[in-house]
């Protein structure tokens, strides 16, 4: 889920999550929380939503005006990142609603994901 601020979170994070939530975001960071309160379709069978706040101004500009949004990785698993508005097309096609173009990706670091559970187990996923 893209979202552009904290407030579009589902469920309240596990206290132990608040000083990395602080760091990472906003920025090229997912972080997983375990969920009970997204809607099933949402969270599917494994009761935990990613959550990412980019820090692209125009983009939580949109994410404010729309809500928060589902979104797809900028590649499919395996394949490196798109870095361009193209690639991302070439990847998924009509099976994405729409595409915001915000010029050529300079850093194609893939973005990190991280899994918090309610205990405060953090696990770094990549």
């Amino acid at each position: 889920m893209l979202i552009a601020s904290r407030d579009q979170l589902w469920d309240t994070p596990p206290q132990a999550a608040e000083a990395l939530l602080l760091e990472a975001w906003p920025g090229p960071v997912s972080i997983i929380l375990p969920s009970s309160r997204a809607p099933f379709w949402i969270r599917r069978d494994n009761a935990s939503v990613a959550y990412r706040l980019p820090a692209h101004r125009q983009l939580q500009r949109l994410i404010r005006d729309t809500g928060s949004l589902i979104a797809p990785s900028a590649n499919p698993e395996g394949q490196p990142p798109a870095m361009t508005i193209a690639k991302a097309r070439d990847y998924f096609g009509d099976a994405v609603d729409f595409y915001v173009d915000g010029g050529a990706v300079e850093n194609p670091t893939p973005s990190r994901l991280i899994k918090m559970s309610d205990d405060g187990h953090t696990e770094f996923l990549r």
